[in-house]
């Protein structure tokens, strides 16, 4: 076992991302409900501090990053993504929960893959 040094945000929807989801979708698609997500949440990896507020203030710098990742998650189009993508939105669309201990139970050697389209966008 190892600790990995980096703090963990979990990105849990709310009720609102829900709702827009379910307005996209077909006639025989699935209706989502907020049990659906929150069950797993988003997880991201994010640098490790000392302090929670400097956790929290990492998340809030690159919440558009952040954002725009759920919503491709939920649909590729951009063209139908919500218009209004800013902080409040952010924050009314989601919680974001924070840990700061992350162990690597498993014996595999960690693999990481960049996600470019991502990658450029963070402070």
């Amino acid at each position: 076992m190892e600790q990995i040094n980096r703090c963990l945000a979990i990105l849990l929807p709310r009720q609102p991302y829900v709702d827009w989801l379910n307005s996209l979708r077909e006639s025989r698609d699935k209706i989502w409900s907020l049990q659906d997500f929150n069950d797993q949440g988003f997880a991201y990896l994010i640098p490790e501090y000392s302090q929670l507020s400097d956790m929290r203030k990492y998340v809030q710098d690159n919440f558009q990053v952040v954002f725009e990742d759920a919503l491709s998650r939920g649909l590729a189009n951009e063209d139908r993504w919500p218009s209004k993508r800013g902080r409040e939105t952010f924050e009314a669309w989601f919680e974001v929960e924070i840990h700061s201990r992350i162990l690597d139970l498993s014996e595999e050697p960690l693999r990481v893959r960049s996600i470019r389209s991502l990658a450029h966008s963070l402070k």
